[in-house]
């Protein structure tokens, strides 16, 4: 039989309840079969981001969900603890992000409580309330850092993309092969980057090392996407722990190999999963905060329970 002729099929994204994932994702499956499936490549997937690289190495399964069929769970099914982490966490980067811009504390709770609260839940918000003393110390050690040292210019919350030559383009822009939302990029006179990345949860005890292929990205991103830099050194802002942690810095001849690694990982990525043949679920640290959890876990054999259709059905579209 003749093979079918590949036919682009971009479905838009579709807020669904968490019983229709399964139906939803076997109906536009199937609709990519019958358009001749997909070519899966590092650059037929669009944009690149930290968040899905990742994605597509620690759960092929979810990054089809997510990035090629395009069903999103409705956000009123999404109400558990584990979800509340994940609004507590956000709510939290919108207070630094206004805060860092020049709003009072106050008022950055207020609008916070206005953007953020029905999310959160009543049940939660007063997690986001205590994280508040927190939020004041790392304040007051970025304004002690401004006065140490020669800061040329803060960029908060600094949307950054490139194309696959890694030239500078618009975050949005079609032809962005990487992109990311760096937290608080901070230019030095000198010509030197110092990058901090907030995290609600984590544990510093632990240090850094979990988080450099991200920060990583973000060191290039800068360098390229926005201007060079002579030297980039980057860390977590542990905002529950109240702590900061800055690795050591990388000079430019180095983040300058950095977009070869990530194409080299991406690369590795794709293929990994060309050459099984299907997108696969696998057991990891993200299951805790997927929206598919309920209906994924407790698969037989390392199956992925009501969702092993989907992956099974996978294998016709690649």
């Amino acid at each position: 039989m003749a093979k079918k002729k590949k036919k682009k099929v971009d479905f838009k994204k579709k807020l669904i309840p968490l019983e229709q994932v399964v139906e939803v994702a076997q109906e536009r499956i199937i609709e990519l079969g019958d358009n001749g499936g997909i070519t899966l490549t590092p650059y037929s997937m669009g944009a690149w981001s930290p968040s899905k690289q990742k994605l597509l190495d620690k759960c092929p399964l979810k990054f089809l969900l997510d990035y090629v069929l395009k069903v999103q769970v409705i956000e009123e099914e999404k109400k558990t603890d584990d979800g509340a982490l994940r609004h507590i966490g956000t709510a939290a980067h919108s207070i630094l992000e206004w805060i860092i811009q020049g709003m009072d504390i106050e008022e950055a709770y207020e609008k916070a409580h206005k953007e953020h609260y029905k999310d959160v839940t009543e049940e939660h918000w007063h997690k986001v309330v205590s994280l508040q003393p927190n939020i004041e110390e790392f304040m007051f050690r970025l304004k002690i850092f401004k006065a140490q040292h020669k800061v040329a210019h803060i960029f908060p919350e600094l949307k950054l993309g490139v194309d696959k030559d890694w030239q500078p383009v618009d975050f949005f822009d079609d032809n962005a092969f990487f992109r990311g939302i760096v937290d608080l990029p901070m230019l030095m006179e000198n010509g030197d980057i110092v990058i901090i990345d907030h995290k609600h949860g984590g544990f510093p005890e632990f240090g850094i090392r979990n988080y450099n292929e991200q920060l990583d990205t973000y060191k290039a991103l800068f360098h390229f996407g926005k201007q060079k830099v002579n030297n980039a050194a980057a860390g977590i802002h542990f905002i529950k722990a109240g702590d900061i942690l800055i690795g050591n810095k990388t000079p430019a001849s180095s983040i300058e190999q950095i977009p070869n690694k990530l194409q080299v990982y991406i690369e590795g990525s794709v293929d990994q999963i060309n050459d099984k043949g299907e997108f696969k679920y696998k057991r990891n640290s993200i299951c805790t905060y997927c929206d598919y959890q309920p209906i994924c876990h407790n698969g037989k054999r390392g199956t992925s329970n009501l969702l092993q259709p989907i992956t099974e059905l996978s294998r016709e579209i690649l």
